[in-house]
């Protein structure tokens, strides 16, 4: 299930003594040098538009926290690495589809040979690993870089002069360096710049076995001159130590700038009727999941961009007509509450979260979980809910256009308003089905996208622009793309959600997401329905 369409392998050979290794995820790149294990993480073509990542130094620190010399090495850009083959697998204790390859040297320390190795992940897929006990979010391109240090001959007690030394903790120096100096965000991350990032846990792996946090205050950030030094501080050991940071260099529109994608670290889950509905305070991400039976189904809806577009399709350049990405937007929530549907006296669970956007339009989100089954009329059409059942509807509200009464640059005029949603479900990626209007996403299901419209409440729909809906890959991403003219007051789209999920014989049965935007002042609204899963798979 590995995402293989993604995927580009490019070995090149430099000098006589090692090979570089590069691996291509998308239009993200991880490139090794063989002499002397320097990382490079960049996107496109430009390397010093990435992360440089550089072995700097391992040193031995004795008990009066002072460096002993004689069992420090700091000369890898002498080192000669040896590579692996590269293997497609899953990263450890996920479905995260990865790219792992290592590359190893040997050390001489004191007469001793320890080793280096690092292991290399680059993520195929998004989703969902553990890092310092913690649930962390890795997007396709990505990448993790284990260094393991082993064997290392610590002084129990070595003799220089009439000094006795006592080795105590290993220092691991990497200087990693980006657009800009690193500025600390949160939770060890730090930005370096036009959405480049590093994650720097706590946590280390020694003897293979045990996973024990840092001394206080490591990792520690050293600033000298332009060289940007992170001290990772390993205690003694007996047979290894594992380091391993997160590197990312952001998506195709820039990335979140470095930023926290959780705002303020809220993030807000609504769980019932066998259906997790979970939502990020900073980006609006949702995911919707189940909560029962063994293999758990996810669908995740990501607000990607909102641009307003002239006649000939470019978009408007006044900065108030459109938001190059939500992952900087920040939310707030309502407490999650025990109601009725609008309009009916079905029983929900109703979470809502809005933002305001940057030209004073604002959207709102309402998430639906239904506790009970019923009918709901919409538009003359009625529709069957029942028990773990989803809606979430979306407003935007007070969207003004260019041209008429409200002016912008160049005297533009605005005639469509595109929205692009990344739709993915738990794993693998996104493809045209057997018709043009259906989706595969991933093992979890599959997408069917209409082209009929509403405008302004009329009765009669009207098709989209030819080509819309329009799905495409930037990068990592499953893009759909829904185009919708100029309007004054609503508009209203129903794709539909497919979400396959297995009981515990494995026979498999469906779940329905219906996705119904409808709006009355300028608003879209999404309407998702899960259809009935069997009593006896989930429990309900």
């Amino acid at each position: 299930m590995w995402t293989y369409s993604f995927l580009v392998l490019i070995f090149v050979v430099v000098g006589v003594l090692a090979e570089d290794k590069s691996v291509t995820v998308g239009n993200i790149t991880t490139k090794v040098k063989g002499q002397s294990g320097k990382i490079a993480v960049y996107r496109g073509m430009n390397e010093s538009d990435g992360i440089t990542i550089t072995f700097d130094a391992i040193e031995e620190i004795d008990t009066n926290d002072v460096k002993i010399q004689s069992h420090s090495y700091n000369n890898f850009a002498q080192l000669t690495f040896t590579f692996s083959n590269p293997e497609n697998t899953t990263y450890i204790d996920s479905n995260v589809t990865v790219t792992q390859f290592s590359f190893t040297s040997s050390i001489t320390i004191d007469g001793t040979t320890a080793m280096l190795t690092s292991y290399v992940f680059i993520f195929t897929s998004d989703g969902n690993i553990t890092v310092d006990g913690k649930s962390e979010e890795v997007m396709a391109g990505d990448m993790k870089f284990n260094a393991e240090i082993e064997n290392w001959p610590f002084c129990n007690t070595c003799q220089k002069g009439n000094q006795q030394y006592t080795g105590k903790y290993l220092d691991f120096s990497v200087e990693i360096k980006g657009k800009k100096s690193p500025n600390a965000t949160s939770g060890g991350k730090y930005d370096l710049g036009d959405g480049l990032s590093v994650l720097t846990p706590k946590q280390v792996i020694f003897d293979n076995t045990t996973t024990e946090d840092m001394p206080s205050g490591y990792p520690k950030l050293e600033v000298k001159g332009s060289k940007q030094t992170f001290i990772f501080r390993f205690r003694k050991f007996d047979k290894s130590a594992l380091y391993d940071p997160i590197v990312s260099v952001g998506n195709e529109d820039g990335g979140d700038d470095g930023g926290d994608d959780s705002g303020t670290d809220t993030e807000t889950d609504v769980a019932t009727s066998g259906i997790s509905a979970k939502v990020l305070g900073k980006s609006g991400k949702i995911t919707l999941a189940q909560t029962k039976g063994e293999d758990k189904k996810s669908v995740t809806i990501e607000f990607d961009n909102l641009k307003e577009k002239k006649d000939n399709g470019d978009a408007v350049k006044d900065s108030g007509h459109l938001l190059n990405t939500f992952a900087n937007q920040d939310f707030t929530f309502e407490a999650p509450a025990d109601d009725t549907y609008p309009g009916t006296s079905i029983s929900v669970k109703r979470l809502t979260f809005q933002s305001t956007l940057n030209n004073g339009a604002s959207l709102k989100i309402h998430i639906y979980i239904f506790k009970q089954a019923g009918n709901i009329t919409q538009e003359n059409e009625t529709v069957a809910v029942t028990e773990g059942n989803v809606k979430f509807n979306i407003e935007i509200m007070n969207w003004k256009f260019c041209g008429g009464a409200v002016s912008c640059q160049q005297s533009e005029v605005g005639k469509y308003l595109d929205i692009d949603i990344v739709m993915k479900g738990k794993s693998g990626s996104t493809k045209k089905d057997d018709t043009d209007a259906k989706y595969t996403l991933g093992d979890s299901g599959s997408v069917m996208l209409s082209r009929k419209i509403k405008v302004d409440g009329a009765s009669d729909l009207v098709d989209m622009e030819p080509s819309y809906p329009m799905f495409m890959k930037q990068g990592s991403k499953d893009i759909f793309r829904f185009r919708f003219p100029k309007f004054t007051t609503s508009v209203l789209y129903d794709p539909t959600i497919y979400l396959a999920v297995s009981d515990d014989t494995s026979s498999a049965v469906q779940q329905t997401v219906s996705v119904f935007m409808f709006a009355t002042m300028a608003f879209f609204v999404f309407f998702v329905i899960i259809e009935p899963i069997e009593v006896e798979m989930l429990s309900f």
